[in-house]
Formats: C-alpha cells, structure tokens, sequence
C-alpha cells in the first residue's frame, strides 16, 4: 500500500522500517541513505535494479515481514531519483502481493512530519540505536 502524507496503518506491527529523512536528488546519495541503514548486501551493486533486488532481500536475508518505507519527497516536483525509487518501490508492492507479510510505503513532503514520530515511538520498530550497532563496521565499498 502506498500512503501519500497520511498515516500508513496503524494496526500494522512493522518489525523493519527504512527512513530517507530528506529529500535526494542524486541516485548515489539515495543508496547511501539505504546503505548507511544496513539493509543493503555487502555485494550492492550501486544502482536501481541492484536496489530491487536487495530489496527484496529484506524478507529472505533479514527475515523481515511487515516493512515500512518512510521517504520524503517533493511531490509536487519529484527529481529523477525519486521518480526512480517511486517505481521500484511500486514494483515491490506488485512483488510482495504475493508474499507473506506486508509492503507500505509511506511518502510524506514534511521531513518532521508528526506520522514519522508516530512510527518511532509505537515500539514496534528498530531503534536508531539498534541500526547503530548493525552498522559498526560498514562503510560504503569502494
């Protein structure tokens, strides 16, 4: 399900939610947001059809269920990166209909948008802490 600046579902117990807190207009950026997150393959290929397919990944690899995406956007006038996340992120909501578990995404236009802090503070969610200590010692490939 896709929600446009309103309250994904509540009574979904999201067990991965993947934030891009601002706005990216190159695709090298986007990838990093994704990478500095830990939900990326050490093998990440640095481009949208390895995004895909990592996505995909965060059931099989990560064994993640319920996943929320949280992306702000301009969405009055979307860059090209985000035009390209856009439908990679659809084309994994048409994958995961199929799948166990749930696929949203959520795109916002407020970077501090009161439905981020709602998401934050349900506990069902990893902490920043948690990705923290999922993160020690990645750093992006050369």
């Amino acid at each position: 399900m896709i929600y446009y600046n309103k309250a994904p579902d509540p009574t979904v117990g999201y067990d991965l939610v993947v934030r891009l807190d601002r706005i990216v207009e190159r695709d090298e950026d986007l990838f990093q947001m994704f990478w500095d997150q830990g939900v990326l393959p050490d093998y990440f290929g640095w481009n949208v059809d390895a995004l895909l397919d990592s996505i995909f990944l965060w059931k099989t690899k990560l064994n993640r269920k319920n996943i929320l995406v949280d992306f702000v956007v301009n969405i009055a006038t979307p860059s090209r990166t985000n035009k390209a996340l856009y439908q990679c992120l659809r084309r994994q909501i048409e994958i995961w209909r199929n799948e166990d578990g749930v696929f949203d995404v959520y795109f916002r236009s407020d970077p501090d948008g009161d439905v981020r802090k709602k998401v934050e503070n349900s506990g069902r969610v990893a902490t920043q802490a948690e990705w923290g200590d999922r993160m020690s010692g990645r750093s992006k490939k050369a």
